[in-house]
């Protein structure tokens, strides 16, 4: 008897990034639901904390990304998953493992890149800081009023994307312009997006790597430069409509 293969665009990987985390790691690693993914690893920017080996020691892989910069662990996660949907959650304890099951939920909704958003109607975060925040507020209106859309959190890192729609992004920044990046090219090119609501956790420790000015004018630079990209290839009809839960 031939039974069916799975779909491999519903298996998940749950892709972890760090950088000296240890703290953080140690407070959520009981809470992150394994089972409701098909596998879990780590990409590492380097940490010198004992990171590393905490997840070693539990038996979850991890990959030191080969180049420095958030935005190079997309990538480098991006290969060496194995499955077509990805979960990029961050380990600094600013995210809830309660939300990985919704965010795997909304991608199997058929979505290209879903983000859990911070800042719309009973949505918080008790990590911003006020200057960042209406940095993130800047930032999103500029990408709705690009392209007619309402999202409302453009900036959030924990995300899940198609591995094919991320590889036909074709992603280019190596820092923390790398969400404006993706949100503009998936807009650019008509993917799905979607969002629902979560409620941002304060960090649990490490340091704070995004440095508010710098990382503010490089976005600027970032939105200009993707406002009309050359040789972006459509990848459906029409931008969709941003989709959100209600909560």
């Amino acid at each position: 008897m031939n039974l069916p293969v799975p779909d491999q665009r519903d298996k998940v990987s749950l892709i972890i990034l760090t950088l000296n985390e240890i703290q953080a790691v140690r407070t959520i690693f009981a809470s992150i639901p394994f089972q409701e993914v098909d596998e879990t690893f780590v990409v590492d920017g380097g940490s010198t904390d004992g990171t590393v080996g905490f997840f070693e020691e539990r038996g979850i892989p991890v990959y030191i990304q080969p180049k420095p910069g958030h935005g190079e662990a997309y990538k480098y996660g991006m290969q060496k998953a194995s499955y077509e949907t990805l979960v990029f959650f961050s380990g600094d304890g600013n995210e809830k493992p309660a939300d990985i099951p919704r965010m795997v939920a909304k991608m199997r909704e058929g979505y290209d890149l879903v983000i859990a958003s911070r800042f719309g109607y009973g949505e918080k975060s008790y990590d911003v800081t006020p200057v960042r925040l209406l940095g993130n507020y800047f930032f999103t209106f500029l990408v709705n009023f690009r392209f007619g859309i309402k999202l409302k959190d453009i900036f959030n890192a924990f995300r899940g994307l198609r591995k094919e729609s991320m590889r036909k992004m074709d992603l280019q920044e190596s820092f923390f312009q790398s969400e404006l990046e993706m949100g503009m090219k998936a807009c650019h090119m008509g993917m799905r997006i979607g969002d629902f609501s979560t409620v941002e956790q304060a960090r649990c420790g490490g340091v704070e790597k995004l440095q508010t000015v710098r990382d503010g004018f490089d976005n600027l630079k970032c939105f200009f430069k993707y406002w009309n990209p050359p040789r972006l290839q459509r990848h459906h009809s029409h931008v969709q409509a941003v989709a959100r839960d209600a909560k």
